[in-house]
């Protein structure tokens, strides 16, 4: 499978030791450290990504090296299972940073859905890039709309995936339920474009960013041709019930091979969260550090291009950390606190 941002490694968070890795798989701390006006006394840091392969991980573990190369804070890049082990792994005090997607980061801000009942205390430091939702089928399936996936077997990631989460909801705003039911299979994403090239499957869920290297590689299979069904009509339901934390947007045509139409779909911001109690000099510094060097950061990957004041001041759903509330005023942006 090629990078994606919600990895399903389907380890739970209790039976989980964590692997730091170091530098060459890009997310380690370096073992120069150069002075910074802003250094801080040394202290581990720890951010919690996905698994090797992923977006969150080459982008986390990149970050990890900045901060370690700029600041006197020895960063490492952790893998874990994915957004909601982030959450819990930040309030929890277990990993300083995490790496989620806005409407888990929302969930957990708020205690609902996997987080029912336990507000978790994250806060947003920035924003980072979109992910964009996937449902990939094969033309000859000839299903033209997420109704179309009712009684069908459709892959929706693991349990502790932005995928899943991201699943239900799209049916249950396309008005998927009891009766017409998706025949949901819980399976890890690396698993299913084989899959569903293997007949095993009628679609999948993928969340992630774009171009997704797993689904070209699947375009590319001779004699089989893939479709992406668009779904960007579901966000205001979605919104309606969940909060503000989806978009409408597009995966432009030629993104994946044979798909040469624009194709509308749901996306969903990419927040970097923090403990609430994180001391305010720390979060400042971390992001002086992150966009002071974005020329390095922006090299790991093509995602990571998209990483700039604008968007990291994008976040409406999640209160800011004091820290970044400082930083983004003096870079001229006011950000929800």
């Amino acid at each position: 499978m090629g990078p994606n941002d919600s990895p399903d490694t389907g380890r739970k968070i209790n039976r989980r030791d964590f692997l730091r890795i170091a530098s060459l798989a890009g997310g380690a701390a370096a073992l120069a450290r150069i002075p910074d006006a802003f250094a801080l006394s040394a202290k581990r840091t720890t951010i919690a990504t996905a698994g090797i392969g992923s977006v969150y991980f080459a982008i986390g573990g990149r970050i990890a090296q900045v901060l370690t190369r700029y600041s006197s804070l020895e960063t490492v890049a952790e893998i874990t299972s994915g957004a909601a082990d982030n959450c819990e792994l930040v309030g929890a005090k277990r990993s300083d940073l995490g790496l989620v997607a806005a409407d888990m980061a929302y969930d957990a801000f708020r205690g609902a859905g996997r987080f029912e009942g336990k507000p978790v205390p994250v806060r947003a430091l920035t924003a980072l890039y979109p992910n964009y939702t996937h449902i990939v089928t094969l033309a000859n399936k000839q299903i033209t709309g997420v109704t179309g996936l009712a009684g069908r077997p459709v892959a929706i990631g693991t349990r502790s995936s932005t995928t899943h989460t991201m699943a239900l909801r799209l049916f249950e705003a396309a008005g998927i339920g009891p009766g017409n039911d998706v025949k949901k299979i819980i399976m890890a994403s690396s698993e299913s474009p084989r899959s569903l090239r293997d007949g095993k499957i009628d679609a999948y869920v993928w969340v992630g960013g774009i171009p997704a290297a797993s689904i070209a590689d699947l375009a590319r299979t001779p004699g089989l041709a893939i479709s992406l069904i668009g779904h960007g009509d579901l966000v205001p339901p979605m919104n309606s019930k969940y909060g503000p934390v989806y978009y409408r947007s597009v995966i432009p045509g030629k993104t994946y091979p044979g798909i040469r139409e624009d194709v509308t779909v749901c996306a969903v911001e990419n927040v970097m969260v923090c403990h609430r109690d994180m001391e305010s000099r720390t979060a400042y510094t971390i992001l002086k550090i992150i966009f002071d060097h974005l020329r390095e950061i922006s090299a790991v990957h093509p995602q990571a291009k998209q990483i700039s004041l604008e968007t990291g001041t994008s976040v409406n759903s999640l209160p800011y950390h004091p820290g970044a509330q400082k930083f983004f005023a003096e870079r001229g942006f006011n950000v929800p606190a």
